[in-house]
């Protein structure tokens, strides 16, 4: 017979005073999931003395929810795992130093103890969700960046940095069907993808450059191609065509050349990049997403690839199965709310709009996506309430440049609906408008909001970046850029030519896009204007002076 556990708390249990310290802990893990025993109770101090089993059971549960995260608690665990997860991937990739600490932490997290969440979090997790557990206790080890030195440190007596068993990753990729695993476990990709990604990223950061610095110049730069100094440059080969063909996908000729090679984590890519176009453009696509993970599975079962190395230790990633398998997990479009502002007293046109979002991780997709909100700043919204407001019944017009995914004017759509609105979107990411038109079309607004797809100037050459040699067409394309900061050379760089795809380009002024737009009346005047273009604005008002010099505009912002 095995022997009975011992009782901590039972010559307590009379209403004696001074319970013990193994007592209390049993007490606080019998009630909450979180490992902050000690702490509280080394808190106390001489309270505990005086202290009963009710007395300590009062206590625990004035720490309930924050530091004692009930078992009840476990769904919201969850979800709020996932959204650090998830947001740790687009972190990574904007920023060239990160440090997702107390000072930047993701939406959804108390902002005054950052730090705390994520361990409790983690304590939580590990019977909440074992697989995120997993995943962060991943990142903890491998994406250190992400965390403050204090909360590494209290992760050390947690012992969150040792041991990862990467037979649980292998147990549910080889149990779980694919489709169900991509709904169910993408924030654990999205963390595979920040831990395959972060070694080279770690090259990129001392020289004050990001992925998505990268990404906006095609990695034409040369520290982007891998030039680091003296020596051959790394590879970065497999993790440019990723990022210079994320919408719709990796080229069909080059997925397939992917899924004939020797090697089978590069097969596995090349069936998730075949999965992932097919995907992008409408088309039936669980046939290659099978075959991809097929393919994983006889790997993984013969023993040619291990979980442990599918991450890199140094230098850009070697394959791009968390790439894709990521990438895979996102929805490409999301039901949002139309909320009205104070002060308004009308009933949105529509309650809620399915918006399309882009195939990939970016920080207005991700928002979106994450928060089911619009990504509009509160004073458009509140700007054009009033304007709504004080002119009840009558059009209004607005202009937006630069506003992606068209947020504020989907907004803007939801509420007023195609009687009182007419808008015009100009924005030169190709994928965006598309996107941003699908919307319009799938809920019955496209008259409400016309789209053109251009990037805007002053009516004058300009150097501006783009994956392509300068060329007769308008710049209209997700990685046009004006060059005001050029990105910096590595040092001792061999190839010292200027960077491919910088060029001059006339950059059309705003002034003569309105006047061809259709929709407004010649003698007409616009309501409210608004510019958002990654630090080229004044280029834009500039390319306004005609419009601004004949009084046409009631507000610009």
């Amino acid at each position: 017979m095995p022997e009975a556990v011992k009782d901590p708390c039972a010559s307590f249990r009379d209403g004696r005073r001074g319970i013990s310290r193994a007592c209390y802990a049993a007490l606080w893990l019998a009630q909450c999931s979180t490992q902050r025993w000690k702490e509280h109770w080394q808190h106390l101090g001489q309270r505990t003395r005086r202290m009963t089993i009710e007395d300590a059971n009062l206590d625990i549960n004035g720490h309930k929810p924050f530091s004692c995260r009930g078992r009840e608690m476990n769904s919201d665990t969850c979800g709020w795992l996932s959204a650090f997860l998830d947001a740790a991937v687009v972190q990574l990739f904007i920023a060239a130093l990160p440090k997702f600490s107390a000072e930047r932490p993701p939406d959804g997290l108390e902002r005054d103890a950052y730090g705390d969440n994520i361990l409790d979090l983690a304590d939580a997790s590990r019977v909440a969700c074992k697989y995120q557990h997993v995943m962060l206790k991943i990142l903890f080890q491998r994406v250190p960046e992400l965390f403050a030195n204090a909360t590494l440190n209290r992760a050390i007596h947690r012992r969150l940095l040792k041991g990862v068993p990467y037979e649980a990753l292998k147990d549910l990729l080889l149990s779980a069907p694919p489709h169900e695993l991509l709904v169910g476990e993408r924030a654990g990709f999205a963390a595979l993808r920040a831990a395959s990604e972060v070694p080279f990223g770690r090259l990129l950061w001392p020289h004050g450059v990001s992925m998505d610095n990268c990404a906006v110049v095609g990695f034409l730069s040369p520290i982007c191609r891998g030039y680091f100094g003296s020596g051959e440059p790394l590879n970065t080969t497999l993790l440019v065509s990723f990022y210079r063909h994320k919408d719709p996908g990796l080229p069909s000729t080059l997925a397939e050349q992917l899924t004939k090679s020797k090697d089978p984590r590069l097969r596995i890519s090349g069936w998730l990049a075949m999965a992932d176009r097919r995907r992008n453009l409408g088309s039936e696509y669980a046939e290659a997403l099978d075959a991809a993970f097929s393919e994983f599975r006889r790997a993984l079962f013969a023993q040619q690839v291990s979980m442990e190395t599918m991450i890199p230790s140094h230098g850009p990633p070697t394959h791009l199965v968390w790439h894709y398998l990521d990438k895979l997990s996102l929805p490409l479009s999301v039901l949002v709310p139309v909320q009205t502002r104070k002060g308004a007293t009308s009933e949105p046109h529509l309650p809620r709009l399915e918006m399309s979002v882009l195939p990939d991780r970016d920080l207005i997709s991700d928002h979106v996506r994450n928060t089911h909100n619009f990504h509009c700043p509160g004073s458009f919204m509140d700007l054009l309430t009033h304007e709504a407001e004080a002119r009840p019944g009558e059009l209004l017009w607005v202009v937006e440049v630069g506003g992606f995914l068209g947020d504020c004017l989907l907004w803007a759509a939801g509420w007023l609906g195609p009687q009182r609105l007419r808008a015009l979107e100009v924005e030169p990411v190709a994928g965006a408008t598309s996107r941003l038109q699908q919307t319009l079309a799938r809920n019955g607004l496209s008259d409400a909001v016309s789209v053109r797809t251009e990037a805007m100037g002053d009516g004058k050459y300009h150097d501006v970046g783009s994956l392509h040699i300068c060329s007769r067409k308008r710049p209209s394309h997700p990685n046009f850029s004006v060059l005001q900061h050029i990105l910096p050379k590595a040092p001792a760089e061999p190839d010292t030519r200027p960077v491919e795809g910088q060029c001059k380009q006339w950059l059309r002024a705003l002034d003569d896009v309105l006047e061809e737009w259709p929709a407004l009346p010649r003698e007409g005047s616009i309501d409210i204007v608004r510019v958002k273009a990654a630090g080229s604005e004044p280029l834009i008002v500039a390319g306004l002076a005609r419009h601004l010099a004949g009084g046409t505009f009631s507000s610009t912002g």
